[in-house]
């Protein structure tokens, strides 16, 4: 089904007030959505939507936690050897 031009939308609207009252077509005109179904997602849609976004978040995180232990091993690694470099300087001055 297409979307409906404005001239079908008034007279939809003015056979719903004559049919019911103006404020009940004014409800019903203000619900409907002005989109075509098949532009609307359903709960198989998110949820497949959901399943992706949820399987890329884990592989980016994987990504991030995978980087962070190398970039931490590398500090310590440079750090015990700072210290280590220090403590042979102080006990090379003794």
């Amino acid at each position: 089904m297409t979307k409906l031009s404005e001239a079908e939308r008034t007279q939809l609207y003015t056979e719903i007030a004559a049919a019911t009252s103006s404020r009940t077509a004014e409800i019903l005109m203000h619900e409907m959505l002005d989109v075509r179904w098949d532009d609307v997602a359903t709960k198989v849609d998110l949820a497949a939507a959901e399943t992706s976004l949820r399987s890329d978040m884990n592989v980016g995180f994987a990504r991030l936690d995978a980087k962070l232990e190398r970039q931490l091993r590398l500090q310590l690694i440079w750090l015990m050897s700072g210290l280590l470099a220090l403590g042979g300087l102080i006990l090379g001055f003794r």
